[in-house]
């Protein structure tokens, strides 16, 4: 199979039909592709991934008013225009064969190790020594595992792209484990609308916004390091991004790995339920490259020790307390926090105006080292503006807003769940749901509020020095809403516990608590409101 010349991109259009597409295709202006159609949500998040990939590669925007240009369907390149550029480079993309693979060694004595099943592509796969020891308590282990091409090439790049650490010398991908992605999602009329060709040029970057920019065309091994030996990583060698290009990001190989083309089946894919010729086992060999110091243009990132780290889902989940770093960055915190390059683009000026109002994608696995905990993903407000000179002028005047209406937040979440466990008189223990359906609780209402301050700012006629009263207001409806479902879910979960943990004058107390001016101010003056009285 040829990822270039082949159908093989399972899509949605936006009629509701369901086909496979070649990546030229999601230029269609009659029937656009708008949704990628896979089961599994992290092949769909790869799926982006592998298309940005493609155009950031051979259709790289030279400057903004470039960018701009392919906005304009009048001006866009068609399918044929696009695909006779991509043939060119067709011998880069074959998932089989004897000459180079697509993200595979080219190294074929990897494949006189044992095989292993293919399964084991799969980030939240359990490990071969969980299996043999038993203990794939929660994962389970799949007693017959095969894939068709199409899901074996998505789940070989999203590995590539996102590896885990794998052992003694398997390395992780080149943002580590389990990375963080932002992607921009435009909106029109306020809603999501948007077709796969709009959300992947939407986050192009620019080559005159490149660093230490490498010519390729001559050399596309730089590009795809799957056309030249393997850059092993013994001894301590890194992959730096001094003297690469910065293209190789989207194309990075950690996991030096070849399918098993000699072992493949007839039957049904695990994945897609598609019948014909499977692929079921592949090679592998510790010690492929280990990427260091690389910024991925698609992640926010974070400073520590002196160093830019790439961002990562945790296990709290992603919550809206969250949102301030990833859409506009926080450089006041204890870890300050730099959006995605993507991201930050899209604020520079007037000529990005077509993002104003976008929508953040934000996803990533959580992981415990080598193992996965689950899936996260949420859309969140970008805060892009819309006047450019409001963007210019107000995004500081707008981070102090967010943050305190977050810390406000978290000052509430905390107090409730610290009351509940007073009144339940236990010292700790008390369910992770208290919490959690805080912060569900007041996402949408504050979704809302941040939408509404935010465009406060935005208008022309509010450039001046004040606090528009918009946003003083808002601020106080979220005060009040945070002392409302604090009361509502200490009522539900402090008799929640059973007739052990009932006791009256406990139960009182501490409601009393989320009810006092004390604690009312605690939160007003987070938010930087005046103080209420007795």
């Amino acid at each position: 199979m040829n990822l270039i010349t082949d159908p093989w991109i399972p899509v949605i259009t936006q009629s509701g039909i369901r086909k496979k597409i070649r990546p030229c295709d999601i230029v269609d202006g009659d029937d656009p592709p708008v949704r990628f159609d896979i089961a599994r949500p992290d092949f769909n998040g790869a799926m982006f991934q592998f298309v940005i990939g493609i155009f950031q590669t051979f259709f790289i925007p030279s400057d903004n008013n470039e960018w701009k240009n392919w906005l304009n369907p009048a001006n866009r390149p068609t399918a044929q225009q696009i695909h006779a550029v991509l043939v060119k480079y067709e011998y880069v993309f074959n998932l089989g064969g004897d000459g180079p693979r697509f993200m595979q060694d080219m190294d074929t004595a990897i494949e006189k190790t044992e095989s292993k099943v293919i399964s084991g592509l799969l980030i939240d796969e359990p490990g071969d020594q969980t299996i043999k020891l038993n203990k794939d308590l929660f994962v389970k282990r799949k007693s017959h595992f095969q894939l068709c091409e199409s899901m074996a090439a998505i789940a070989l790049f999203s590995l590539q792209l996102q590896a885990p650490a794998g052992g003694a010398g398997h390395r992780t991908g080149l943002r580590g484990g389990g990375p963080l992605t932002t992607l921009l999602i435009p909106k029109k009329n306020g809603q999501i609308t948007a077709s796969i060709w709009e959300v992947v040029w939407s986050n192009m970057i620019p080559k005159d916004e490149m660093d230490d920019w490498v010519e390729w065309d001559q050399d596309p091994s730089v590009v795809f390091p799957w056309l030249a030996p393997t850059l092993t990583s013994e001894s301590n060698r890194v992959a730096a991004p001094k003297g690469r290009s910065p293209l190789l990001m989207y194309w990075a190989c950690p996991r030096r790995i070849r399918l098993n083309y000699g072992a493949r089946d007839t039957g049904v894919c695990t994945i897609s339920g598609e019948t014909g010729t499977m692929l079921n086992s592949y090679f592998t060999q510790n010690y492929g490259a280990n990427y260091v110091g690389w910024q991925h243009f698609l992640s926010p990132h974070y400073e520590k020790g002196g160093e830019i780290l790439p961002l990562h889902p945790n296990a709290g989940g992603m919550t809206y307390r969250h949102w301030l770093g990833w859409a506009i960055g926080d450089s006041d915190g204890k870890t300050p926090i730099i959006v995605a390059k993507n991201v930050a683009l899209a604020r520079k000026g007037a000529s990005r105006g077509f993002l104003a109002r976008a929508s953040l994608w934000c996803f990533g696995f959580d992981m415990d080292n080598m193992k996965a905990r689950g899936w996260q993903e949420s859309t969140i407000p970008s805060l892009i503006f819309e006047n450019a000179e409001a963007e210019r002028v107000n995004i500081d005047r707008l981070r102090p807003d967010i943050k305190g209406a977050i810390a406000a937040s978290v000052e509430a979440a905390f107090t409730i769940r610290k009351q509940v466990r007073l009144a339940w008189k236990i010292e700790s223990g008390i369910p992770e749901g208290v919490e959690k359906e805080f912060w569900n609780a007041t996402e949408p209402e504050f979704e809302k509020m941040i939408r509404k301050i935010h465009g406060a700012y935005d208008s022309p006629d509010e450039l001046g020095d004040g606090v528009p009263p918009e946003v003083e207001q808002q601020k106080e409806l979220w005060a009040q809403r945070l002392i409302e479902v604090g009361l509502a879910l200490f009522d539900k979960w402090a008799v929640s516990g059973g007739v052990e943990f009932e006791d009256t004058e406990k139960l009182t107390k501490s409601r009393r608590i989320l009810h006092s001016k004390k604690y009312k101010n605690q939160i007003r003056n987070l938010l930087k409101l005046a103080e209420v009285g007795s």
